[in-house]
């Protein structure tokens, strides 16, 4: 099966200046809309191996089959994750660690005996924290140090 060489080419068209081929295509609004793919589906949806379009708060299949819809974490959402937590703890070790260096003896020597006791170090530290939060509300506020500022009229025009 040779190719006829004789036969006529289809003519070329010039190029519109300034239009791309992409803005020439057929809109997708126009064309059958395909279903859109997901990456990672649903927790039912993989149980039951039908499509997941994550569709937000619950996917209509799930609603339909009386699941809840829970997404898997990605990897690195993971990381993260433990990386905020191990945050937060090395913060309350740091500041019981603070606490014990800069209380007296016996206040330390409870705290340390908590510490033992309980052993959960982000409770103990909130307590102790929300504990002297309430005794500096009790606290009444020196007043032999305070200074009487002059009015305005007394002071010199310069300041």
């Amino acid at each position: 099966n040779i190719p006829n060489i004789s036969a006529p080419l289809r003519p070329l068209l010039l190029a519109i200046q300034g239009v791309r081929r992409r803005q020439l295509r057929v809109p997708i609004g126009d064309q059958q809309q395909k279903k859109r793919r997901v990456s990672n589906a649903c927790k039912a949806c993989r149980l039951h191996k039908s499509r997941c379009t994550r569709e937000q708060p619950t996917y209509t299949a799930c609603t339909r089959r009386s699941t809840v819809c829970r997404y898997p974490q990605t990897e690195a959402r993971q990381v993260r994750q433990r990386y905020e937590d191990l945050r937060k703890r090395q913060s309350a070790h740091k500041e019981l660690l603070g606490l014990i260096r800069t209380l007296p003896e016996q206040d330390a020597t409870e705290l340390l005996l908590q510490v033992r006791a309980r052993g959960d170090i982000e409770t103990i530290a909130k307590h102790v924290q929300d504990s002297n939060l309430l005794l500096q509300l009790q606290l009444v506020p020196e007043t032999r140090f305070r200074y009487k500022l002059p009015y305005s009229r007394d002071m010199p025009a310069l300041l």
